[in-house]
């Protein structure tokens, strides 16, 4: 990894301001992860899917929580 970029973890990624956000991060160098609650539809990332590390997580299940943040690593 380059110097000055980090691994993020981006919660309700697929949302008009997570997607947002995760396409910024991912124009700027970053390695992304992003959390989307199971059944939701990520249309706002088609663009950038393929560059992106997707996480279907519920929020509200600290457990679910705890092992998506454990895998992303996030800085």
């Amino acid at each position: 990894m380059r110097h000055g970029k980090k691994r993020v973890l981006v919660t309700g990624a697929g949302g008009f301001v997570g997607a947002a956000l995760a396409r910024r991060l991912l124009a700027d160098g970053h390695e992304v992860h992003a959390v989307l609650r199971a059944g939701t539809d990520p249309w706002r990332l088609d663009c950038v899917m393929s560059r992106l590390s997707l996480h279907r997580v519920d929020v509200t299940d600290a457990r679910a929580v705890s092992r998506a943040t454990a895998k992303a690593r996030p800085q």
